[in-house]
């Protein structure tokens, strides 16, 4: 399974201006006591994303070569890709490893010299693996449509429970698509879901199971790039993360109208994934213009091993607390601990007093009357 951390959210503390007749606030000395622990539980997050090779490729070429104190680290080129945005946010999850069949993954659009069977356009997707670390790659071929031209690729190896044979795991796929029709809005755009039984050799035909769920009408209630943090759990479910928009082609805040996530989930049967999705829409204040004060197009989750506990975040205003004090961005969390059969979420936290410390150090104006927040 690939490890993943769950979430850092950075404080940057700005000083305050002072006049000559400043004083400095004697500290609480919170900053000398140990730091507290929370109830909530704390699992040894992992997502499995792994990739395959469709048809067997060359010993990876070394093309880079470079002195670490010391030590030379090699980059091997493996593969390419029709556009060098393919990757465009970091919470894409494209690469992986899985260590039951200890098969290192990347799911990719096809280099300029790949042409698969039929539909090779832009859009085809393929999977990749190595299961000598990296000395030696196959590929093979995931994804290509004619018209649903897909883009923004994550994803991984779903393995069976048990199994430690590459040839009887699935590589799984995720992504937006864009009409061949051009442009992201309409009723003609969507996200691409794919999955294939990996075979070594690879080959350049793409998989049976290719889904298109369209931004309108589609099989699945209408979602916007769902490219965020691809999970897989050996014999449990494949999740990726989306958006929940009112137009993907808006271009206010208003017409856009994002308003929460989306958690999609395949559920492995007899060769394919059937797709469902829960939805997120956290409490939240608005702006002057209606629309809702949710800070990020990427939100995100993590599991532990096996699936039980999960969190799925974002940042956002939260609304409907009495803190007057935290109505700025701030992550909002949900948690499962049943595999996500239900969803809890977590109360909004006081930040202003876990780092009263930080606060005793600044230098405040002695007119200021609100500096002590806690």
């Amino acid at each position: 399974m690939k490890k993943y951390l769950l979430f850092g959210p950075a404080f940057i503390v700005a000083m305050s201006a002072y006049s000559q007749n400043a004083r400095m606030v004697k500290p609480s000395g919170v900053l000398d006591t140990k730091l507290k622990k929370y109830d909530y539980p704390e699992p040894s997050l992992s997502q499995s994303s792994t990739s395959t090779f469709n048809t067997p490729i060359k010993k990876a070429k070394n093309v880079v070569k470079t002195n670490i104190n010391g030590k030379v680290a090699n980059a091997n080129l493996f593969t390419g890709s029709m556009n060098v945005l393919g990757y465009l946010v970091s919470q894409q999850e494209p690469l992986g490893y899985n260590p039951a069949t200890n098969a290192v993954s990347m799911i990719a659009r096809k280099s300029t010299t790949y042409t698969a069977s039929s539909n090779s356009n832009s859009g085809t997707m393929v999977g990749l693996y190595s299961t000598n670390l990296g000395t030696s790659w196959n590929e093979t071929c995931i994804w290509a449509n004619a018209n649903d031209l897909a883009r923004y690729p994550q994803g991984g190896i779903f393995n069976p429970l048990g199994n430690t044979n590459i040839n009887n795991a699935y590589f799984v796929g995720t992504g937006p698509f864009t009409s061949s029709a051009g442009g992201w809005g309409g009723t003609t755009n969507g996200n691409w879901y794919a999955s294939k039984l990996i075979t070594t050799p690879g080959n350049t035909t793409p998989g049976t199971d290719m889904q298109s769920s369209y931004y309108q009408g589609g099989f699945l209630k209408g979602h916007y790039m769902s490219r965020n943090s691809f999970c897989a759990i050996d014999g449990g479910l494949v999740r990726s993360m989306a958006n929940i928009v009112a137009d993907p082609a808006g271009t206010t805040n208003a017409t856009f109208g994002l308003r929460g996530a989306l958690l999609v989930k395949g559920q492995f049967n007899a060769g394919s994934f059937v797709w469902s999705v829960d939805s997120f829409i956290p409490p939240v204040n608005s702006r002057t213009d209606g629309s809702k004060l949710i800070g990020t197009t990427t939100p995100i989750a993590a599991w532990s091993e096996n699936g039980a506990v999960g969190y799925v975040i974002m940042y956002g205003s939260r609304s409907g607390t009495p803190l007057t004090s935290m109505k700025g961005m701030q992550p909002i969390v949900y948690i499962t601990t049943n595999s996500g059969a239900s969803w809890s979420l977590l109360p909004a936290y006081d930040f202003t007093c876990e780092f009263r410390g930080l606060t005793d150090r600044l230098y405040p104006l002695n007119t200021n009357t609100n500096v002590d927040l806690c």
